[in-house]
């Protein structure tokens, strides 16, 4: 029970403190280091997750190890533009929850919102159905 505790904690503590130190590092005029290490941590810490659970995991691992020697020999220009990271990370986000709902909008497929809509409301009325799709599109 404790061990759950903690780990909730942990979580929490992630949750909350991550987006603290990242505008604490964009405010702050002297913080270049760490706001570099705070934008880049979750981008090497998705890929080394997935490098090791990759059934290529030797040679993923080695990709990850030369990307990090490719971090340390930019990292003054990272320090200088770390902000850039924040804003492709944003316009990543941005793109891959338009692609998932736009997949739903094929022909065919049932468009996200109205999943959702049934999710909480089923039976949908065809007017629930079609004001579902008009969100899905917006």
């Amino acid at each position: 029970m404790a061990r759950r505790i903690a780990r909730w904690l942990g979580i929490a503590a992630l949750v909350i403190g991550y987006p603290l130190l990242a505008h604490y590092t964009n405010e702050s005029s002297r913080s270049d280091n760490l706001g570099a290490v705070v934008a880049i941590a979750p981008v090497v810490l998705i890929a080394l997750v997935l490098a090791w659970r990759s059934p290529r995991r030797v040679i993923m691992l080695g990709v990850l190890v030369l990307l990090c020697v490719a971090l340390w020999a930019g990292w003054p220009v990272l320090e200088r533009h770390f902000g850039l990271v924040y804003w492709l990370q944003h316009v990543g986000m941005q793109l891959i929850l338009f692609m998932t709902f736009g997949r739903t909008l094929i022909a065919g497929r049932q468009p996200l919102c109205t999943r959702f809509a049934e999710m909480v409301h089923a039976p949908l009325t065809p007017q629930h159905e079609i004001y579902a799709r008009q969100v899905t599109v917006a």
